[in-house]
């Protein structure tokens, strides 16, 4: 028996995760976050997370927030999964310091 989610259900899970990103990496610098694997592989956990959640909006949704990389979000998590040694550290640090917060803001927006 499958069970469909809502919005407010992947929202939910979305927000959760970006929130426990926040708490891993604040007071980290980038060469502390990586040097800490227990972190950085909670992180990539949580970002393949946010990815697979984020693709399973429809796209009446994604619609509704043409400012959110959809794209981006979901090709990450694909990136994680298929060549997780080959990430560019720097392009992960950044994501986490500059697109997370931007898009925690946006995600909220969301509605069903």
């Amino acid at each position: 028996m499958s069970t469909v989610k809502t919005i407010e259900a992947y929202k939910e899970e979305i927000i959760y995760a970006i929130n426990e990103i926040e708490k891993y990496t604040t007071g980290l610098s980038m060469p502390q976050f990586i040097r800490d694997t227990k972190t950085y592989n909670a992180t990539m956990m949580c970002l393949a997370l946010i990815g697979e959640t984020t693709s399973k909006f429809p796209q009446s949704v994604r619609d509704q927030s043409p400012n959110i990389p959809w794209g981006d979000i979901i090709g990450l998590r694909n990136r994680i999964s298929h060549d997780y040694f080959g990430l560019d550290e720097e392009v992960i640090w950044k994501t986490i310091k500059e697109s997370l917060p931007e898009f925690k803001k946006e995600i909220k927006k969301l509605h069903d």
